[in-house]
């Protein structure tokens, strides 16, 4: 996985896209995601935050979200 701190483009996008079903796959396969290490979870949430933030700008919901949404579902 490309270590650098934010997605770029498309490439980078669906590599870390591949990387988190990775970590997503091995915590199915141990029977519970808190079974990762701590290295995978930190990756995890590393990961998800910039899919997060890619998918904010390049692919924007058609209605605003609500703050308190956006907390629950993200925090």
């Amino acid at each position: 996985m490309n270590t650098q701190s934010e997605i770029f483009d498309n490439l980078a996008y669906n590599d870390a896209r591949k990387a988190l079903e990775l970590i997503t796959k091995r915590g199915t396969d141990l029977g519970n995601m808190d079974l990762l290490s701590d290295i995978e979870k930190a990756e995890y949430s590393m990961l998800a935050n910039r899919v997060h933030e890619w998918e904010k700008i390049n692919y924007p919901l058609p209605v605003g979200v609500s703050p308190e949404i956006t907390f629950i579902t993200f925090a």
